[in-house]
């Protein structure tokens, strides 16, 4: 197994041979590239011509790359801080392929998360991994699942083994307006589905029942609507 970027070449990520999601939001392509041998990836969001950008950064540990208020590009990657280097290699390749100059640099943000709770190696996202998804980017579809930047993204990391997370993405439109959400799940708890019961993550091997995070933090106890902090006031 190899231990080191020294060791990996680089795989491109075609979205068809994936589970995908298509949506129609003109301007922008999405790309994927990743190291099998970490496993670990990039997904690299890029804007024609450069869109509005707002970013927001909570919680502790964050790792991210720019705060630009306009951008031309956006990468998510694994491999956590030496993993924003994939942020580095989008922005060489697009000042390469776009004849930018000195006075008119491209601007990416970036994003990591911390993906090594299954892999005992130090492979990551660099910038030649950066460069090969913007290579790879095109319009309308995203892959799903283990790929791009959720490639080794894990939930349910409180007691038990953690279980995959990925890549999950949605898209809308609705008066007028055009939404796609982008998220990388690779949370701490377990993943909740609609009805409330754990889909992912917290999986005890000896039962084979998944355990919501608050039968593992506090046992035995039952969050009531009244335990919330910031509980719905009747308006007045």
């Amino acid at each position: 197994m190899p231990l080191s970027n020294d060791d990996v070449t680089l795989e491109a990520i075609s979205p068809a041979a994936n589970r995908t999601l298509t949506f129609d939001l003109p301007g922008l392509s999405v790309g994927h590239a990743e190291y099998e041998a970490g496993p670990t990836g990039c997904t690299a969001f890029l804007f024609d011509h450069g869109w509005t950008t707002s970013v927001d950064k909570r919680g502790g540990l964050v790792g991210t790359a720019g705060d630009y208020e306009w951008m031309h590009a956006l990468c998510f990657a694994g491999g956590s801080l030496p993993g924003l280097e994939a942020t580095t290699g989008v922005a060489r390749e697009l000042w390469s392929r776009r004849e930018h100059s000195t006075n008119h640099m491209p601007l990416v943000n970036g994003a990591i998360i911390y993906d090594y709770g299954k892999r005992q190696n130090t492979v990551h996202p660099d910038r030649e991994l950066g460069r090969a998804a913007v290579r790879a980017a095109v319009p309308g579809v995203i892959a799903l699942g283990a790929r791009g930047a959720g490639r080794s993204a894990t939930v349910g990391k409180m007691r038990f083994a953690p279980e995959g997370g990925g890549q999950g993405a949605a898209f809308r439109e609705f008066g007028g307006v055009r939404l796609l959400v982008v998220t990388v799940v690779n949370a701490l708890g377990a993943a909740i589905g609609r009805d409330g019961s754990v889909v992912r993550g917290n999986l005890d091997p000896s039962t084979g029942v998944r355990q919501r995070s608050v039968s593992i933090l506090a046992p035995g106890q039952t969050r009531q609507p009244s335990q919330d902090r910031n509980p719905r006031r009747t308006p007045r």
